[in-house]
């Protein structure tokens, strides 16, 4: 007998059949997720990951060297009304430390604005984004983008 044969016979012969699990109502059946459950985890998975993203990167600003200079943005954007928009804007093209920064950390910090933007414009009814047509005065985000990203 070939040796190949030999092994898988002695296999056979000291395994165990394996149990089938016979399902007797619906109730003892085991869950399986449907596509839409298995997307919607799966999205969920995402949203957690880039949501602990955010706040390391919060983090990593606070802790950095110009975290005094970001904590100061964030103090202006507390109280977010068009009063103090303007004293947002003065404090942006003023504050030095701000040319310092990568890029990357001007566009964290353009990116907490915009948000704090849109919730403030949510909270009182209007619409999340409220870009001027050509020839209209620039609104507050794109001015403020003007200024960190230089577009």
């Amino acid at each position: 007998m070939n040796p190949f044969e030999q092994y898988a016979a002695d296999l056979a012969a000291t395994r165990r059949p394996s149990r089938v699990r016979v399902v007797a109502s619906e109730a003892s059946a085991p869950m399986v997720p449907t596509p839409m459950e298995k997307a919607q985890r799966d999205q969920s998975r995402q949203f957690a990951l880039y949501s602990r993203g955010l706040r390391a990167q919060h983090k990593a600003m606070l802790a950095g060297v110009y975290g005094d200079g970001y904590r100061s943005i964030l103090a202006l954007l507390k109280p977010l009304t068009p009063d103090n928009a303007r004293a947002l804007v003065r404090y942006i093209r003023h504050a030095t430390w701000i040319n310092r920064c990568s890029e990357a950390e001007r566009s964290m910090i353009l990116s907490v604005i915009n948000t704090k933007i849109m919730r403030h414009r949510e909270e009182n009814g209007m619409s999340p984004m409220d870009d001027p047509l050509p020839g209209q005065p620039l609104n507050l985000y794109l001015i403020i983008r003007r200024k960190l990203l230089g577009v």
